[in-house]
């Protein structure tokens, strides 16, 4: 099976002044909104009909937007708009060059949703800002009292939280995209005891395909055994948690 990766987030990252999209000569984590030369502040959006803005008006298109937005908070970028409806990662990466002029500074891609039925997607678990660490009761005197989580209801509770993500990542994407197959891959920080050092790793590769994910009673399910429904790659310890995986690759 062949990969497609949406940029789904592209709108977010613009907005923001942040990306993770190579531009042209270097790579870039933010953009800056002065200082650039006149000549070098176009800012591209390369893609299908999702940049171009089929069925909606040219002044409702996401590249427009992001552009009156920076025009408003006077931001040195010109965004240029250059979705064609209907192509392809073949058509768009055909383009590129061409589009690479002098005048841009950078190149968001969006691709892939007119190449198949698949899609892959990356999240952050960012689990240590997300899971609590502690647990709290009230004392017989009605004081409240603050205890460290037993390791075990800790990483159960990590476990669900990433199979719970993966499960609404894979149902969001099937309701916004006509794609039957979502692959997740949940991303955390986790201690390399070969270097001594936090690295980030893959701690969960799942593969949901939408005819399963349609059957499942979304109200009683635990998640964590709900991905056993599915193609995946999860090594859990009670003692341990989520140790990093290979990523399913189809």
């Amino acid at each position: 099976m062949r990969k497609y990766i949406i940029l789904i987030i592209v709108l977010i990252l613009a907005l923001t002044g942040y990306t993770f999209i190579k531009s042209k000569g270097k790579v870039e984590q933010k953009l800056p909104t002065n200082g650039i030369s006149n000549t070098k502040n176009t800012i591209v959006f390369l893609g299908d009909s999702i940049t171009a803005g089929y069925g909606v008006e040219s002044n409702q298109a996401f590249p427009y937007l992001i552009n009156e937005y920076w025009k408003e908070n006077n931001i040195s970028f010109v965004a240029k708009n250059e979705g064609i409806s209907g192509d392809t990662t073949t058509g768009v990466l055909s383009r590129l060059d061409n589009i690479l002029t002098d005048d841009v500074y950078m190149v968001f891609l969006e691709i892939g949703a007119n190449d198949g039925s698949a899609l892959e997607v990356e999240f952050k678990v960012k689990s240590d800002e997300i899971v609590p660490k502690f647990v709290l009761s009230l004392t017989q005197t009605g004081k409240l009292s603050k205890k460290d989580m037993p390791k075990t209801q800790y990483y159960e509770l990590v476990q669900d939280y990433v199979c719970s993500c993966s499960i609404r990542i894979a149902r969001d994407m099937m309701a916004l995209l006509p794609v039957d197959k979502v692959t997740v891959h949940a991303v955390d920080n986790v201690l390399n005891t070969a270097t001594g050092y936090i690295e980030e790793a893959t701690i969960l590769s799942v593969v949901f395909d939408r005819e399963t994910l349609n059957r499942l009673n979304f109200d009683m399910i635990d998640p964590s055994d709900a991905i056993q429904n599915f193609k995946h790659n999860m090594k859990y310890l009670k003692t341990g948690g989520l140790k990093p995986v290979d990523r399913i690759t189809e």
